[in-house]
């Protein structure tokens, strides 16, 4: 747990909680999630900084307005499951998604200016009650070159990782800001 659960909104009498879960990398490095918790499935008083979870849930996308006015899109992880793991219990950091969508965009082909391949896709998830998810993707590699002609509306099934980084983007008033 890298942020104490605060209280974010409820629906229909059900009060949902956001956390941010860091995630580590094999090369040290760590990606922080953003998850949102029910307080039906955790009680949020048995967590605190540092404690190591486990959980399964759906990724979601949700348009908010910025304190700009700016559509943003937020990206979270809608906990099922939750379980804590107790302390000398082995575990094993695992960060895995695995999304069945269509394409909404057409695909964009580029280079890092480290010189690495990549693609980027805006896959559109369906989910329950004629609502769908759209999520970024970044493709690699290989399958960068193979991704980046397919046309919109073409199914694409995706097994990768939740990734986060720290950025720094200059606004159009010269202000720095960080973001994730």
């Amino acid at each position: 747990i890298k942020a104490l659960p605060q209280y974010s909104h409820s629906v229909l009498g059900e009060s949902f909680y956001k956390t941010v879960v860091a995630v580590p990398r094999r090369s040290g490095a760590e990606d922080n999630i953003p998850v949102l918790i029910s307080e039906k499935f955790f009680d949020m008083s048995c967590l605190s900084l540092g404690q190591v979870i486990s959980l399964v849930g759906q990724f979601r996308s949700y348009n908010k307005i910025s304190q700009e006015g700016k559509l943003k899109l937020e990206l979270v992880v809608h906990a099922r499951e939750v379980e804590l793991v107790e302390d000398g219990q082995h575990f094993t950091f695992e960060n895995t998604v695995l999304l069945d969508g269509y394409i909404c965009k057409k695909p964009v082909h580029r280079f890092t200016p480290f010189g690495k391949e990549i693609t980027d896709i805006i896959l559109a998830v369906n989910r329950k009650y004629f609502k769908s998810d759209y999520i970024p993707l970044v493709i690699w590699s290989r399958n960068a070159a193979y991704t980046a002609n397919l046309p919109i509306g073409d199914r694409l099934v995706v097994v990768g990782r939740l990734e986060s980084r720290e950025y720094t983007k200059i606004l159009e008033s010269g202000e720095a800001q960080k973001r994730t």
